[in-house]
């Protein structure tokens, strides 16, 4: 599917939906509450790290082969990605996400994990009460139009703004959150 590609009128809610860290060594994702929730896997799971080919289980089977294609091709440049897919969300409901990551360097330059966030998508742009929602519909709108005329450029500074508003949201998130227990 082409990043560029119109997510269908479907109504679906918007934001951040939560935050992941892929090993690729270890074969396993992370995920915290929110991701796993989408993905219909249990909490601990991602807290412990879900095995890759489990994660990619809940990938609608429609876009597993290509957004795995399009993962490894990203992380063999060492590049930030972008990407709109579906996932298999609880009862077996489809939802359209996108997906931003961004590659950890080791020390010695290789790169043995991407970090990031997911938004559950939608097809309407209606502003969301959220502010926080509009900032990232906005970005996202941007994006997609530096990426749609070809400024490469711009839609990849785009993509890094992205996942730092995703990371200070989630950061705020975190400390905004009632304690645990």
């Amino acid at each position: 599917m082409p990043h560029s590609s119109v997510l269908p009128s479907i109504s679906l809610p918007t934001g951040i939906t939560g935050t992941w860290r892929w090993d690729f060594d270890a074969g396993l994702f992370f995920a915290d509450e929110r991701v796993c929730r989408l993905f219909d896997l249990p909490a601990a799971w991602g807290r412990l790290g879900v095995s890759s080919e489990r994660f990619l289980e809940q990938l609608h089977h429609q876009d597993r082969v290509s957004l795995t294609a399009r993962v490894a091709a990203v992380r063999r440049r060492q590049d930030p990605f972008f990407e709109i897919y579906r996932v298999l969300g609880p009862a077996q409901s489809v939802i359209w996400v996108r997906s931003f990551g961004l590659p950890v360097r080791e020390a010695d330059g290789s790169c043995r994990s991407y970090v990031g966030l997911i938004l559950s998508a939608r097809a309407s742009l209606a502003v969301s009460e959220a502010p926080e929602d509009e900032l990232v519909d906005t970005l996202i709108r941007a994006h997609d139009l530096a990426e749609g005329l070809g400024i490469d450029i711009v839609s990849r500074l785009l993509q890094v703004v992205l996942l730092e508003t995703g990371r200070q949201i989630a950061t705020n998130m975190t400390q905004d959150a009632p304690p645990s227990g």
